[in-house]
């Protein structure tokens, strides 16, 4: 069985760095034109196969309107998920779980 997980991205910003919601205009990629922008990060396990997956984190707590490309906190911006089978190494065996990984973002009312 092939554990490696093959994946191609152009740029990846690390986990431990710091967001701010981006200013109007910034960016020219569909994931910063969003009115809900996020970024793609690493998430490191050297105890999982893959050990390596891609999540996406929001910028903004609220969304981007589209009208004053401001944010608007009136709405929110939350995490789309979605389940990934991945394999954890206990013990001396391999255990596949089911963990939830955030694939974007989008604009939701808020609770």
């Amino acid at each position: 069985m092939n554990l490696n997980y093959p994946l191609r991205v152009k740029k990846v910003i690390p986990s431990n760095r710091k967001y701010k919601c981006p200013s109007p205009g910034n960016g020219y990629k569909f994931n910063m034109k969003s009115t809900s922008p996020w970024v793609i990060e690493k998430n490191i396990d050297p105890n999982r196969r893959p050990r390596v997956i891609l999540s996406a984190k929001c910028l903004c707590k609220g969304c981007i309107d589209p009208a004053t490309r401001q944010e608007n906190l009136s709405l929110a911006s939350v995490q789309v998920k979605a389940p990934v089978q991945v394999y954890f190494r206990k013990k001396r065996r391999w255990i596949r779980e089911t963990v939830m990984n955030s694939t974007g973002c989008t604009c939701v009312m808020p609770k």
